[in-house]
């Protein structure tokens, strides 16, 4: 884990716009078949939770400088299934900047089925 967080793979960085902190991954420092990710992603996730108890988040993901060889598809399933089941109060807002064109349609496919999931969460009456 600490490899990736010297690398700053993940950090918080500033706040947005609606004053949420920013959870900027910069996948150029990611290479397939590290180990830690998922670790290095809860860490930030828990330690914003602690130290704001609980405010909303805003993640970057920031592809300006990936490539194909920093991609790993698993990352971004594991980040989806932990806001999502974990975290769902967290995450005000997800911004991916700079995605290439030919992963485009990959990016469609992966938030289509996020959206979908919401949609169903948010159409679900409250007991």
């Amino acid at each position: 884990m600490k490899p990736l967080l010297d690398r700053q793979l993940a950090y918080l960085h500033g706040k947005d716009l609606t004053d949420c902190s920013i959870l900027w991954i910069n996948l150029a420092q990611y290479r397939p078949g590290d180990t830690g990710f998922e670790n290095v992603f809860v860490f930030w996730l828990e330690r914003h939770t602690m130290e704001t108890k609980a405010e909303p988040l805003t993640i970057l993901i920031d592809m300006s400088t990936a490539s194909m060889k920093n991609m790993d598809f698993n990352i971004f399933k594991f980040m989806l299934h932990a806001l999502k089941y974990y975290y769902p109060s967290v995450v005000h807002d997800m911004v991916v900047f700079e995605s290439p064109p030919m992963l485009s349609a990959s990016w469609r496919v992966s938030f289509f089925f996020f959206n979908l999931n919401i949609q169903k969460k948010k159409k679900q009456p409250k007991a």
